[in-house]
Parts: structure tokens; C-alpha cells; sequence
């Protein structure tokens, strides 16, 4: 693709998927909260209360129309407290369902389905809009692993990117992908758990599970930006070509992407997450977990993370060690053991 189109495709991409994904403030403000121990879900009423348009859903939504009845008729005509039931509700509902119902709101405001009448009452599911979210919240939770909040912040990555790409037609290549790929991440992450787990504490390891998880979600916009129709220029036509290869495959992989594609799925992973405030910080350690050494001397905390990322990868895909994972495994004091160990842990469930 030469640079003026790749351009265009790039600046098409950022804007049809990428930025119409992003958290948005109100809803970064509300996972703050809900991260934050020494707040109460009554906390997130003023931040909803600032914004319109999240205020005038929260109060609409259909299930909770009686209880809000309830309280409006408490006081005096046209004086409802619109922000002290806001807080009651938030109160009731509990920090993850607050958190929940907000990112619902996020995404049916990404798809323009937003109520737009008073009368209007809105449906949320979010067990079907945050699926990915929940289901690394839930995975980590239900595996007593820590830092499943930001697990859940991970998982939302795809429930947002997905929303935009069904907001945009974008092909069913790319949305079918979805599936597959969820399940190569999330064993991906939960690789990098299980390492993480036998070191000793280092800075970003809360956010380590979301980094594995989200390294390969620049695959599904690889189909977007390079689509079926290039035929061996795609890239679904590339995997094709390297999953034909009996041996060799996975260098292929290594060496061909950037050689044949102007930009790589580790370069758009980071560009997703590079939009969260919450991920910004080890974006860097997604950009080069195929080649963590570029980390090394300056950023050495994330140097650690980006190793983890890259075994990770390997380790979920069934690809053997070569010398560069073997000089990783070493730089991180991982034994053999301990991989066999964490392999059968994980493969087993």
C-alpha cells in the first residue's frame, strides 16, 4: 500500500473505529470511582448529573421507573431532586451495576440508539453489550486473581470496538473475528497472570492481564485496513499463507508482517488502548511485545511487561520457544518448570 493510501486507510480507520470507541470522560470518570475504595456509588451521581445525556438515560431506563416514581412523588410538585435520586439509584444498584449501566449508555450513545423522546424508556443488557468486559471481569473473579476491575477495563476495549464496527457496516470478516480472536486473548492473558504470578511484585502488573488481553485486538482492524478483497495482499490472506506453512510459520509471521503490511496489529493494539486513560500508560509495552528489547534501557518497567506479553502470546498459540523467547524467559527468571506448570494450569480449564 503506498503511503498516501495507507494514510487515507489510517485516518478512515481512526475515525470510523477508533475514536468513536473511546471511553469518553464521563465514563472514565465513573470506572474511577468504582476503582477508587474510599468512594460509594452515591459518588458517581455529580459526574452523571454533568452530563446530560448519560443524566436524562440513567433516568429512563425501563426497570427502574417505579422506584424512581416512588421518588419523585416524595417531593413537592415539579421539585424532584433529580441528583438525589440519581444517588439513590447508583446506591441501590451497588458500584458494578452503576458502573455497567453507564457503559451500556456509552455504547448505545456510539451506536445512536439513545432515547430521544421523555417518554422514552430504554433497555439495557449488559451481560450482551459488555461481554467481553464482564467475561474477563468474571474469568479473574471467578479464578481469585486480582485487578479484575482493570480486566474488566480490558475486556470493554473489544465491547467498544466492536459497537463501532457495527456501527460502521464494518465487513463480517471483521466482526466474525471477534469470537476467535476473544478466545486467543483471553488465554493469552491468562498466560501472563499465571507468570506474573510466580515473580515478585512489579510496577504495571495490575494492568498486565488487560495489556495480554488487548495485544491482539489490532488483528480485527487488520481485516478492516487490509480487507478480503487485496486476495494475498489481505490479511486474512497472510494468516492463510502462514498457517499452509508445515514449519516455519510462526518466523514467517514475524518477519512478513511488517514487510508486508505498512503497519503491524501490535501498532494498532497500542492505538486502541492509547485512547483509555486507564491503559495509556503500558501502551508502549503492547506497541513492542514482539520485540521487547526496544524497551529495555529506557522504559525497564515495561520492558517486563512487554516480555510477559510476548511469551504470553507464544504460549497461547502453541508456538515453541526459539532463542529470542528462551533470552525473554531468562531476562524475567522463568524456569522451565514453571512454564510446563502454568502450561498444564492453563490448558487444563
Amino acid at each position: 500500500m503506498e503511503s498516501q493510501a495507507l494514510e487515507q486507510c489510517l485516518s478512515k480507520c481512526i475515525s470510523t473505529y477508533l475514536q468513536p470507541c473511546v471511553p469518553g470522560t464521563t465514563l472514565e470518570e465513573v470506572l474511577s470511582i468504582v476503582h477508587n475504595a474510599d468512594l460509594y456509588p452515591k459518588d458517581i451521581a455529580p459526574v452523571v448529573i454533568n452530563n446530560q445525556a448519560y443524566e436524562q438515560s440513567i433516568l429512563r431506563i425501563d426497570f427502574l421507573q417505579a422506584k424512581i416514581k416512588d421518588w419523585i412523588s416524595e417531593s413537592p410538585e415539579g421539585q424532584a431532586n433529580y441528583s438525589k435520586i440519581l444517588g439513590r439509584i447508583f446506591t441501590l444498584l451497588g458500584k458494578q451495576a452503576s458502573r455497567n449501566l453507564v457503559a451500556c449508555i456509552r455504547i448505545n450513545k456510539l451506536l445512536g440508539v439513545l432515547p430521544k423522546k421523555e417518554q422514552e424508556r430504554m433497555a439495557l443488557m449488559p451481560k450482551e453489550q459488555l461481554k467481553h468486559g464482564i467475561a474477563a471481569e468474571e474469568f479473574c473473579q471467578n479464578r481469585d486473581y486480582a485487578f479484575s476491575d482493570f480486566a474488566f477495563i480490558g475486556g470493554l476495549h473489544f465491547d467498544l470496538l466492536f459497537a463501532a464496527m457495527t456501527k460502521a457496516k464494518a465487513s463480517r470478516d471483521a466482526l466474525t473475528a471477534f469470537s476467535t480472536q476473544w478466545v486467543e486473548s483471553l488465554r493469552a492473558a491468562h498466560f501472563a497472570y499465571e507468570i506474573a504470578s510466580r515473580q515478585n511484585s512489579f510496577k504495571w502488573n495490575d494492568r498486565l492481564f488487560s495489556a495480554a488481553l488487548c495485544m491482539g485486538i489490532g488483528k480485527l482492524l487488520m481485516i478492516t485496513l487490509y480487507p478480503k478483497e487485496l486476495g494475498a495482499k489481505s490479511w486474512l490472506g497472510f494468516l492463510a499463507e502462514c498457517e499452509k506453512l508445515k514449519f516455519g510459520r510462526w518466523i514467517h509471521f514475524q518477519t512478513q508482517e511488517s514487510k508486508r503490511f505498512d503497519v503491524t496489529h501490535s501498532e494498532l493494539s497500542s492505538l486502541v488502548v492509547s485512547y483509555s486513560h486507564f491503559l495509556t500508560p503500558i501502551e508502549k509495552a503492547i506497541r513492542y511485545y514482539q520485540d521487547p528489547y526496544f524497551l529495555k534501557k529506557l522504559e525497564p518497567d515495561l520492558f517486563r511487561v512487554s516480555a510477559i506479553c510476548n511469551l504470553s502470546s507464544a504460549l497461547s498459540m502453541g508456538q515453541p520457544f526459539d532463542e529470542g523467547h528462551r533470552r525473554l524467559q531468562k531476562e524475567i527468571g522463568l524456569t522451565d518448570d514453571q512454564i510446563k506448570t502454568i502450561t498444564t494450569k492453563v490448558l487444563s480449564k
